[in-house]
């Protein structure tokens, strides 16, 4: 496969999708070098397999060609940047459409899902492990966190956690957020729940939550890529009477 692209960007890239009920779904995450790989499933078939992305910023379509399938992703909404925080890049809501085949399958894609770029450091010796959730309820409602654990760390308290917040009226970073997560015997992840302490207005000590808490639904997906391993796996999310897809990705240094 030959897709013509620009320059590799510094930072990673990453995406996700799923319809309601995580019949379709995929996830990628794309490190500055190439080959990309990607994961997609459709029902019980899964396939992980090489691809190409092309796009990098917020402001731009990007595409993500398969071998059998293409995907175009389009930002909606302002994205949120992460400055100077941890993770640095952004995280924005996106609409996904296209082909995809799986299990031999053609199957037409079109559904919300989430995109963002993080810095070259989470490829870096001095990240053991990552935690990415998020969740589209709607094209402009939804949630992004990404919990970071230092090599050497011995629990969840040590990570560096940051998230973003997508609603109609404003995007933006959370002050304080949250995950604390349920796993099975083989340590893949269940149940989650997020909570996320938003600042109002100036004052930082003025400070409200909104919480999500989120089950897995279908079946997981794992691959390995620069030295990580991953496992992704389609969840749904109930949010304060609001509720949607979402997707739960666990990266852990062999």
């Amino acid at each position: 496969m030959s897709v013509a692209t620009r320059a590799h960007p510094e930072g990673v890239r990453a995406l996700a999708f799923s319809d309601p009920d995580g019949e379709v779904w995929g996830a990628a995450w794309v490190p500055p070098s190439s080959p990309v790989t990607a994961t997609v499933s459709a029902g019980a078939a899964s396939s992980t397999v090489s691809a190409a992305l092309e796009g990098e910023e917020a402001t731009e379509s990007w595409q993500l060609q398969l071998e059998d399938g293409i995907l175009r992703v389009e930002g909606l909404g302002d994205p949120v940047e992460n400055g100077d925080r941890g993770p640095g890049g952004f995280d924005q809501l996106c609409q996904v459409s296209g082909s995809v085949v799986v299990g031999g399958d053609a199957r037409e894609v079109s559904c919300l899902g989430w995109r963002g770029t993080r810095s070259p450091e989470l490829l870096s010796g001095g990240v053991d492990a990552f935690r990415q959730v998020a969740a589209w309820i709607g094209p402009e409602d939804g949630f992004s966190l990404l919990a970071l654990r230092p090599a050497r760390a011995k629990g969840h308290d040590t990570e560096e956690v940051s998230a973003a917040v997508f609603a109609a009226d404003e995007a933006k970073p959370v002050a304080e957020p949250r995950l604390s997560t349920t796993y099975d015997d083989s340590g893949e992840p269940m149940r989650a729940g997020v909570e996320l302490w938003i600042q109002a207005g100036e004052d930082p000590d003025q400070q409200y939550p909104q919480r999500a808490v989120g089950e897995r639904i279908q079946h997981s997906a794992s691959w390995a890529v620069e030295g990580l391993a991953f496992t992704a796996r389609p969840f749904y999310w109930h949010a304060g009477g609001r509720e949607g897809p979402g997707i739960y990705l666990l990266g852990q240094r062999g």
